[in-house]
C-alpha cells in the first residue's frame, strides 16, 4: 500500500477485498473524521481506457444522484499513476453476504428490503442514470437500518460514452435482461428485471437461471420463466412475476409503479419504512479485524418459501419442443430398423472420423463437467460475438442448383417466451416436475426454420453438440444447438460450421444423404481447447496469459485456452516476476503453480 501513503487527507487502514481489476480498503477521512471506502484501480489497469472510463462512469453516476438508499461518493481523484473512489463507509456488509450467513429472506424482510431498492432505483431513474449490475452483491447494509445500491460502474446516464464494445454484453450473466442478452443497450425496465431475480432469489435462496457455464446461464435465461412461490402473498408473486416478464414491455414502467403496487402490502406486513422497519441488529463482523462473515443476526432453522414447480420454458415452447422430440423419436425408430445408422447399400452414412460418435440408445450423452467452466457471478463483461470467417461450402458439381436454394433457408427470430397469461397458475406447472421438462428448460429460442423448397435430392442432419453452438451453413447462420428438428441440406458433401464464444470456431465435413435419409452427429468442443483448472502462487501474484491479466491468484475458475504455445507471467510488486511458457493439447487439462521467493 505504498503508493496509496500519497493519498492527502485520508488515511488507509487495511484491505477489505481484491477484485480482477480493483482493490478495495478501509480508510480515514481526517478532515472530517470519518471512516471512508477507497476502490482504488490496479496499477496495470490505470492506462487501460476501457477500464478506466468505467471507474470514471461509477464517479460520475454517483455525483449525479444523492438519496439515503444510493451510496455517496465523497472524492475522485485520477492521474497518470492512480487511480481511486473515496465513498462513504458502510459496516454491514452486502445482502449476499447476510443471506449466506442467515440463509434466505422471509416475506417481511424481502419486502422491506424491496421498498428501500425501489426507492433508491426511482431515484436513479429520474437522474436518468441505469444501474445494469443490480444483484445481491450490491446492495449493501447499512448500520443505520437502510439498503444501499453500490458498484455504478456498468451504469449507463445521459451523455455517458457507450462502454459496450460490439458483441460484448453488460452485467452479470443470471441477472441480465433478455434483452440485453440479445444486444439491446437496456433501459430502466432492465433494472427493474435485475431487482426481480434478486428479489427471488433472496426469498428462494437460488438464482432461478444460474447454471454451471455461462452459456447455460445464457439460455436459460432467454428460456426459462420462474413459477409461483409457495408461502407469500400473492402480491410478492405478482410483484416477481411481472418484473420478471421476459417482453420488457409486459414489465412495470417505473420503480414508482411498482412502490406503488407494493405500499399496501408492505403496510401489512409491517415494512412500510424499508429494511428500517425489521430492527434487526447491525451485522457485525466475525472478529476484531473485520474478516470473514458476518455473524446471523436472526433464527435461521425455518424458511418455508419455494417455488411451486421448476423453473420452466412457457406452455406453447414446451409443446413445441415437445413435438420436435417426437419427430426425431420417430426418425430414430424408423431408420434404425433399417440399419440407416450403420450403413446402407448406398455406403456409409457416418464417416468414420474419431471426433464423432453416434448418442447412446436413449439419447444421452457423456460430458465432462469438470472441463466446462463454471460462470463467475463477479464477471461484467460476458463475450456473446462469433466469428464471420468465409467458410467453403458445397463443392459437388450435381448439387448447384441445391447451394442457389439454400437462399430458403430462415432462421426464426428470437421470440419472447411469455406465456398468454402474465401469471401462471400452479396447476399449469405440474409438468415441470417431470425429467424431460427440466431437460427442456435448455432448449434456446433461435430455432431453425427450413422451407419446404429444397430440391428433392437432399437430405437430413440431425447434431449434437457439447456443450452448444451457433451453427452455420454456407456462411449463414441455421440455428443454435440444441436443433428443433433435423436441418434439411443438400445432399453430398457439406462443411457445417460451429460457433461459441467460449471455444474456438470449429468447422467439420460431413456427408448429407439423399433422398430424405438422416444421419447423426456430434461434436466435443471439449475436445478442441485445453483446459488450465487451477493457476497459485507464493505468496500470490497478478497472472496474466499471453499478456492478458487473467485474476490473481489463487485461481480456482478452468480457465479454456487454444492448442499450442502460451505463457503465463506471475507478478508481485515486491517480488521478481516469473514468466513460465508452456503447451498445451485439445483435451489437455494442466495446473501450474510458481514460487516467487526462489
Amino acid at each position: 500500500m505504498a503508493d496509496l501513503e500519497r493519498i492527502v487527507g485520508y488515511r488507509v487502514d487495511r484491505e477489505i477485498s481484491r477484485s480482477s481489476i480493483a482493490s478495495v480498503y478501509q480508510g480515514y477521512q481526517e478532515s472530517l473524521k470519518r471512516e471512508v471506502l477507497i476502490k482504488r484501480l490496479h496499477p496495470q489497469f490505470v492506462s487501460d481506457p476501457e477500464i478506466r472510463a468505467r471507474f470514471e462512469r461509477e464517479a460520475h453516476a454517483l455525483a449525479r444522484i444523492k438519496h439515503k438508499n444510493i451510496v455517496h461518493i465523497y472524492d475522485y481523484r485520477a492521474d497518470d499513476e492512480l487511480m481511486l473512489l473515496v465513498q462513504e463507509w458502510i459496516g454491514g456488509g452486502s445482502v449476499a453476504e447476510f443471506m449466506r450467513s442467515n440463509g434466505p429472506l422471509d416475506e417481511r424482510e424481502a419486502i422491506a428490503l424491496a421498498i428501500d431498492v425501489l426507492e433508491g432505483l426511482e431515484v436513479a431513474h429520474n437522474a436518468k442514470v441505469v444501474h445494469r449490475d443490480i444483484k445481491p452483491s450490491n446492495l449493501m447494509l447499512a448500520q443505520a437500518g437502510a439498503i444501499k445500491i453500490t458498484d455504478f460502474g456498468l451504469a449507463h446516464f445521459e451523455g455517458s460514452p457507450t462502454l459496450t464494445q460490439q458483441g460484448a454484453i453488460m452485467g452479470t450473466p443470471a441477472y441480465m435482461p433478455p434483452e440485453v442478452v440479445n444486444g439491446a443497450p437496456g433501459d430502466i425496465r432492465g433494472d427493474l428485471y435485475s431487482f426481480g431475480v434478486t428479489l427471488y432469489e433472496l426469498l428462494t435462496g437460488d438464482n432461478p437461471f444460474q447454471a454451471d457455464h455461462i452459456s447455460q446461464t445464457l439460455q436459460r435465461v432467454l428460456t426459462v420463466r420462474p413459477t409461483k412461490l409457495e408461502g407469500v402473498h400473492d402480491e410478492t408473486n405478482r410483484l416477481l412475476l411481472s418484473t420478471m416478464a421476459k417482453d420488457p414491455n409486459q414489465r412495470p414502467a417505473s420503480a414508482r409503479a411498482v412502490l406503488h403496487l407494493l405500499k399496501p402490502l408492505a403496510v401489512q406486513l409491517g415494512a412500510e419504512e424499508g429494511w428500517g422497519s425489521l430492527e434487526l441488529p447491525p451485522p457485525s463482523p466475525p472478529d476484531e479485524n473485520g474478516t470473514g462473515e458476518p455473524k446471523p443476526v436472526r433464527d435461521t432453522t425455518t424458511h418455508s418459501i419455494r417455488p411451486t414447480t421448476r423453473a420452466k420454458p412457457s406452455r406453447r415452447f414446451v409443446v413445441a419442443a415437445w413435438a420436435a422430440m417426437v419427430l426425431v423419436t420417430v426418425l430414430v425408430i424408423v431408420y434404425s430398423a433399417t440399419n440407416l445408422f450403420v450403413g446402407d447399400e448406398a455406403g456409409d452414412v457416418i464417416p468414420q472420423d474419431s471426433s464423432l460418435a453416434l448418442l447412446d440408445a436413449d439419447g444421452s450423452e457423456d460430458l465432462d463437467e469438470s472441463s466446462g467452466e463454471r460462470e463467475n457471478t463477479d464477471s461484467d463483461l460476458v463475450n456473446t460475438e462469433g466469428s464471420d470467417e468465409t467458410q467453403p461450402g458445397q463443392t459437388e458439381p450435381e448439387n448447384e442448383q441445391n447451394l442457389a436454394d439454400q437462399d430458403q433457408i430462415q432462421v426464426d427470430p428470437v421470440s419472447s417466451v411469455e406465456n398468454d397469461d402474465q401469471f401462471a397458475s400452479s396447476d399449469e406447472n405440474v409438468s415441470a416436475e417431470s425429467e424431460q421438462d427440466l431437460a427442456l428448460s435448455e432448449i434456446p429460442v433461435a430455432m431453425p426454420s427450413l422451407e419446404p423448397s429444397l430440391s428433392s435430392d437432399s437430405g437430413y442432419v440431425i447434431l449434437s453438440v457439447q456443450p452448444w453452438a451457433h451453427v452455420y451453413f454456407n456462411d449463414r447462420m441455421v440455428g443454435t444447438t440444441p436443433l428443433q428438428s433435423p436441418l434439411r441440406l443438400p445432399s453430398g458433401k457439406a462443411q457445417i460450421s460451429f460457433v461459441n464464444p467460449q471455444f474456438p470456431r470449429v468447422n467439420r465435413d460431413f456427408r448429407v444423404p439423399t433422398a430424405g435419409d438422416t444421419s447423426l452427429y456430434t461434436v466435443d468442443l471439449y475436445g478442441e481447447i485445453g483446459v488450465i483448472e487451477f493457476i497459485n502462487a507464493i505468496p500470490w501474484a497478478e497472472v496474466s496469459l499471453d499478456g492478458e491479466y487473467i485474476g490473481d491468484t489463487p485461481i480456482g475458475r478452468p480457465i479454456l485456452v487454444s492448442p499450442g504455445e502460451h505463457v503465463l507471467l506471475f507478478h508481485h510488486p515486491d517480488l521478481l516476476d516469473e514468466e513460465q511458457t508452456f503447451t498445451i493439447s485439445a483435451g489437455e487439462k494442466s495446473s501450474y503453480r510458481a514460487n516467487l521467493y526462489d
